[in-house]
């Protein structure tokens, strides 16, 4: 298990490339009336917590890191990407293969979430998570195999 304070640094690290550079801010939606989170959890907020956690100056230019990293035109081939479904993350991946060599993954079943595929497989997990990690080692085995 990891301890308390290597799950902070772990968070702490996340936070900081939030700040700086991925800019994916979960806020409330305009309509809040079905929210879970406070209609205060806006990009104020998160400015705010970004400058108290990182020092003044601290935010990401998404234009700036889009560029440098292909935005939605990545130049790689060999890369799976996966999102679970209920993920409120997956918004801001890439959730269906575009180019040859990226494979993308939405694992669509209940408490299918965030990172859903990288726990141990368990017997009573849903069939479409099971049928996604086959496929991801059977791209992986074609990989390494020279396929």
């Amino acid at each position: 298990t990891q301890s308390r304070s290597s799950a902070a640094s772990d968070v702490y690290k996340r936070q900081y490339q939030q700040c700086s550079q991925f800019g994916w801010m979960q806020t409330a939606p305009i309509d809040d009336r079905t929210s879970m989170r406070s209609k205060l959890v806006n990009l104020d907020f998160y400015r705010r917590v970004c400058k108290l956690a990182y020092g003044e100056g601290i935010w990401p230019n998404i234009e700036e890191f889009n560029y440098q990293f292909g935005a939605t035109r990545l130049e790689v081939t060999k890369l799976i990407l996966t999102n679970g479904d209920e993920d409120p993350w997956k918004w801001a991946g890439v959730r269906s293969s575009r180019s040859k060599g990226i494979y993308a993954y939405e694992i669509v079943c209940d408490d299918c979430a965030h990172c859903v595929d990288l726990s141990t497989p368990k017997e009573t997990e849903d069939k479409r998570l099971t049928q996604t990690r086959v496929r991801i080692a059977y791209r992986l085995w074609l990989w390494f195999n020279g396929f």
